[in-house]
């Protein structure tokens, strides 16, 4: 998860998906998924990313089940931001 020293906001790449951002959903308090236009989770957002170190996880799990389109969980999850 890549974090931004100034805004403590994280960002967590869900594969290597280089979709444009369709659409997006606020899955948990100050969490929000970013899907591209078939549903598929791009990356989770982390408002206050330290608390949530660990999570992230658990939250792609959460965003694939809240999509509104079809969807593919990746095989490979790419830690990198």
């Amino acid at each position: 998860m890549k974090i931004d020293s100034k805004s403590g906001a994280g960002y967590y790449r869900v594969g290597g998906n280089k979709a444009k951002v369709a659409y997006s959903i606020e899955i948990d308090d100050m969490v929000i998924a970013d899907y591209d236009e078939h549903g598929a989770v791009l990356g989770i957002e982390f408002v206050e990313a330290k608390k949530h170190l660990g999570d992230a996880e658990k939250y792609v799990k959460l965003a694939n089940q809240k999509s509104k389109g079809p969807h593919k969980i990746p095989e490979k999850i790419s830690h990198a931001g």
